[in-house]
């Protein structure tokens, strides 16, 4: 794992090794107009190329253009009205930053690092009909979109309420949005082990953020990865906090760091409103 901001773009800058696309196709991806005749060949799905059909952007682009049209002004659609106090607050405490609002879930410090460039996004991540709020920073190197690995927080809602679910805290984590409706958080470690990073995947199931799998990386004095573990749930750890590896089964290096390149393959990344503008 390659430092700085420890999420998963660093690492996979770090790995020389981003390139390709992510995700597997769906089983349901063949659809009826691929069986039509030549007659059928002028209609609407038929005019994309061949090179669009074969990307795994494709097999998320409803759910991506969903995203685009989402994303709106504090006067938010119906479907997101419940989130419209929370912005506001949001909204009040990037425009105030020394007027700290220690109940708001985004830290504070982070506000005012990201103060020009901080805004929201809705994007429904796991494809279930809901709305997720994402609060971010915009990257001016992407256009003013929303990055990956940028992100400050990520609400849903449970109850009709919203509902917190994870955020980046500091500089040595974050956390990334995949196009297969994951959650990627990545954290750097030091400890008992010596150097290293943690990358937990999660699910969203019922408003409820679960942790499906965990991958822990042991890392020498150069950042090169050594020796990796994993484990199909949360990092399991003791009273002192430290890994306890003896729980989890070593996977080999150059496995793990696939997995770390297909996740930074993966990342979706969301246009943004300022909560400026």
């Amino acid at each position: 794992m390659k430092r700085i901001l420890a999420c998963i773009l660093t690492l996979v800058l770090l790995l020389t090794a981003v390139s390709g696309c992510a995700g597997t196709p769906a089983d349901g991806d063949t659809t009826a107009a691929d069986k039509t005749t030549e007659a059928d060949a002028t209609t609407e799905a038929d005019k994309t190329t061949e090179a669009d059909k074969t990307t795994a952007a494709d097999k998320t682009s409803a759910a991506d253009t969903t995203a685009e049209n989402r994303t709106e002004p504090l006067s938010v659609a119906d479907e997101n009205a419940p989130y419209a106090a929370l912005l506001e607050r949001y909204r009040e405490a990037f425009a105030n930053p020394e007027a700290q609002d220690y109940d708001l879930d985004v830290d504070q410090m982070s506000i005012i690092y990201y103060e020009e460039g901080a805004g929201y996004t809705f994007y429904d991540i796991n494809h279930d009909g809901t709305q997720e709020l994402i609060i971010g920073c915009a990257d001016e190197d992407a256009d003013g979109k929303m990055q990956s690995g940028m992100l400050g927080g990520i609400y849903t809602l449970q109850g009709g309420a919203p509902k917190w679910l994870i955020g980046s805290y500091d500089e040595y984590s974050g956390v990334n949005v995949m196009n297969d409706g994951r959650i990627v958080e990545g954290s750097n470690y030091y400890g008992k082990w010596g150097q290293g990073s943690i990358f937990s995947v999660c699910e969203i199931k019922n408003g409820d953020l679960i942790v499906t799998k965990t991958y822990f990386a042991i890392e020498d004095e150069s950042y090169q990865t050594v020796k990796c573990y994993t484990v199909d749930k949360q990092l399991p750890t003791d009273d002192d906090g430290e890994v306890q590896v003896d729980k989890m089964r070593e996977i080999k290096v150059a496995d793990y760091e696939a997995v770390i390149d297909a996740f930074g393959k993966s990342m979706v990344t969301f246009p943004i409103t300022l909560f400026t503008d």
